[in-house]
C-alpha cells in the first residue's frame, strides 16, 4: 500500500481445513484435519501517472517471475504477519482513469507468520544493561531474574518453531527451553555465529569477515540425546543457559489468518 498503489477486494482472511477419516453410516469418523495450499485473489489499483504505473508493473513482473523461476517464495504482508507466496497469475484491467490488476497469490504453506525476536545477553552485558530487550518496539523491556535465566512466551494455539542464533565466543553452547535442551558440540570464536534453524532443519556456523563469510555445516555435531528441532510449547517457557554467551531466539508464531487487530 502506498500513495500510488492500493489493494482492493482481497480475501486474505479466508481459511479452512479439510477433514479426513472413515466414512460411517451417518457422516464421517474424523481422524485428522488437513490444510491445503491456499490461493488468494486480490485487485491492485495503480493510481500514478501512466509512466509510473508502467514502471511499477515492469518491476512487479520481474520480482514475481524471479520467485517462480527460482522456486523461492516471496512474502505478502498483513501488518506484522506474512505468508510465503508466489504471484501465479495477473490480469490487467485498464480503464480511463487508473490501472487495475487482478492477481492470484498462491501460498504453498497456508499459514500467516509473525516473527518475534528475543535477545539473551551474556553475564557481562547483562550487568551493564539490566534487562533483555525485544528487537521490536514493545511497551516494556524483557527482564530475566538472573544472568543465565530468562523467559519466552508462545501466545499462539500451537507449538512454535524457532531459530536460535548464538554469537561467539562460545564452547559447546547449550540452551534449555522448557526443559528441552538445544546443544551443538562446536567452538565459536569472536565474530562467529551458530544458527539452529527449525524451519529449514539446518545447523550452520558462519566464520570470516563481513562480505566474505564462510558457512560450515554443523548438523552432524548437534546433540543426539534430545532433538534441537523440537518446537517451543504453548505458554511461557523458562530459558536457561550458562550465561557466558549471547544469543537470540526468533519465534515464528503461526495463525490460520493474520490478526485483524494487534
Amino acid at each position: 500500500m502506498s500513495s500510488g498503489l492500493k489493494v482492493k477486494e482481497s480475501n486474505f482472511h479466508s481459511s479452512g481445513w479439510t477433514p479426513e477419516g472413515r466414512e460411517i453410516e451417518y457422516g464421517l469418523r474424523v481422524s485428522r484435519f488437513k490444510r491445503e495450499p491456499v490461493t488468494y485473489q486480490a485487485q491492485l489499483v495503480l493510481m500514478g501517472t501512466q509512466e509510473e504505473n508502467f514502471t511499477l508493473l515492469d518491476a512487479f513482473h520481474d520480482a514475481r517471475v524471479f520467485d517462480i523461476r527460482n522456486r523461492r517464495p516471496g512474502k505478502v504482508y498483513w501488518n506484522s504477519y506474512y505468508a510465503e507466496c508466489y504471484i501465479t497469475s495477473i490480469d490487467p484491467q485498464p480503464d480511463e482513469f487508473r490501472q487495475k490488476v487482478n492477481i492470484e497469490v498462491y501460498c504453498p504453506y497456508p499459514f500467516w507468520i509473525k516473527e518475534e525476536v528475543v535477545k539473551f545477553y551474556d553475564s557481562a552485558s547483562y550487568m551493564d544493561s539490566g534487562f533483555l530487550d525485544y528487537e521490536f518496539d514493545y511497551n516494556h523491556d524483557y527482564k530475566g531474574r538472573t544472568a543465565g535465566e530468562g523467559r519466552i512466551t508462545n501466545d499462539t494455539s500451537v507449538p512454535c518453531k524457532i531459530k536460535i542464533m548464538i554469537y561467539g565466543p562460545a564452547t559447546n553452547p547449550r540452551i534449555s527451553i522448557a526443559g528441552q535442551h538445544y546443544s551443538v558440540f562446536c567452538t565459536l570464536v569472536e565474530g562467529e555465529t551458530l544458527t539452529i534453524d527449525q524451519v529449514n532443519g539446518t545447523v550452520i556456523r558462519e566464520t570470516g569477515e563481513l562480505g566474505n563469510r564462510k558457512k560450515i555445516n554443523e548438523f552432524n555435531n548437534r546433540s543426539k540425546e534430545e532433538s534441537i528441532f523440537t518446537p517451543v510449547p504453548i505458554g511461557q517457557s523458562v530459558v536457561n543457559w550458562s550465561g557466558k554467551f549471547y544469543f537470540e531466539i526468533t519465534m515464528y508464531k503461526e495463525r490460520d489468518e493474520a490478526k485483524w487487530k494487534e
